[in-house]
């Protein structure tokens, strides 16, 4: 097997995998490995788009009817009379 050292791993991410791995009662790196099993097995993509996605959305919103607000900002965030949002 490969080895591999995660850098840079939120905390929230790194108290959350301590704990599964508590309740496993695995190590962190088995816990670790294992959810990666659980995700690829699972068919997990990366959160990454590919260009052509962007590139796709982007072509979509630019094909857009343009429309011109209707209220101004002033209308809809609606201040009070000490000039503060309600």
């Amino acid at each position: 097997m490969a080895d591999m050292l995660l850098k840079g791993v939120p905390e929230r991410i790194k108290a959350w995998i301590a704990d599964q791995a508590q309740a496993h009662r695995r190590s962190m790196t088995q816990e670790a490995i294992s959810l990666f099993v659980e995700a690829h097995a699972a068919g997990a993509a990366p959160a990454r788009s590919s260009e052509a996605e962007i590139r796709a959305v982007l072509r979509s919103f630019r094909s857009l009817p343009h429309r011109k607000p209707s209220r101004s900002a002033e209308e809809i965030i609606d201040y009070d009379k000490r000039g503060l949002p309600r």
